[in-house]
């Protein structure tokens, strides 16, 4: 059953240079989220969440790692296989951060 909420920072709809796309993919990843904003659903299964390509979900992802929302953290089992990434939702931004 998909997740019927999501965890996001405020910060995130108060950002006006935050285009939507990038803002949906956010709200996707915060359905997957616990409470400390870790996650590690794939691109494809945000893809077909969102309906759209996988690709589109990447572009998002790495403006989300730019500008300070997101973390990503590549995983490889033991064998050598990649695995989905980790995430983790940013909620404070590390000007924020950096004032506590």
């Amino acid at each position: 059953m998909p997740p019927k909420f999501s965890i996001v920072p405020v910060r995130a709809f108060e950002d006006t240079s935050l285009h939507p796309a990038a803002l949906k993919v956010l709200v996707s990843l915060g359905a997957y989220a616990d409470r400390r904003g870790y996650c590690y659903p794939s691109q494809a299964t945000l893809a077909r969440r969102l309906k759209v390509s996988r690709q589109a979900v990447n572009r998002q992802i790495r403006i989300l790692e730019d500008l300070g929302y997101l973390k990503i953290v590549r995983r490889v089992h033991p064998c050598g296989a990649e695995l989905s990434c980790l995430y983790q939702i940013l909620f404070e931004s590390p000007k924020e951060k950096s004032l506590n």
